[in-house]
């Protein structure tokens, strides 16, 4: 488990996963506690819980651009990194368009197209504007929620087994 840790954080632009069936294994992933709403309510901070899956990872249904998918939680992600398949349903993106970047992943270097995300939603949790990422097609297998969504946030901060994000 160490290894794999170790792999997502030496994502330099943005980090496709080492392993290949990682979607699957992702299934049991964690779901977002529905503990946060009564700051955001009151009119302070908005608050998303997450609880890591068996393995220490943070997966959770997001919106981006009014759209629900899903994303591993990844600090060391550059950006919001979409695969191609959601980019593509989501209109970032068209066959034979040009990749304006290259991302040093785990597998090697991949393309990808820098794109600006209307909104990205988690649960109470709303930013306009974030900077994004589709990946050039089979280089990433889920999306990534990273740094240019998360370093937005008032704080965030992983104790226990748990992820409190704040807005």
């Amino acid at each position: 488990m160490l290894r794999l840790a170790l792999g997502l954080a030496a994502v330099a632009v943005v980090l496709a996963l080492a392993a290949p069936d990682l979607v699957q294994r992702l299934v049991a992933a964690t779901k977002v506690d529905r503990q946060a709403a009564p700051a955001a309510a009151s009119g302070g901070p908005a608050r998303v819980f997450l609880s890591a899956d068996r393995r220490g990872h943070f997966e959770t249904d997001l919106s981006v651009n009014g759209r629900s998918l899903r994303a591993l939680v990844d600090t060391g992600a550059s950006f919001v990194a979409l695969t191609w398949e959601d980019g593509r349903a989501l209109g970032l993106i068209r066959p034979g368009e040009r990749m304006d970047v290259r991302m040093q992943t785990a597998n090697g270097v991949a393309g990808g197209k820098r794109v600006m995300l209307n909104s990205v939603r988690l649960s109470g949790i709303t930013l306009a504007n974030v900077e994004g990422v589709v990946a050039e097609e089979g280089a990433l297998p889920v999306n990534l929620l990273g740094m240019t969504f998360l370093k937005r946030l008032r704080s965030f901060e992983m104790s226990g087994g748990r992820l409190l994000l704040e807005q």
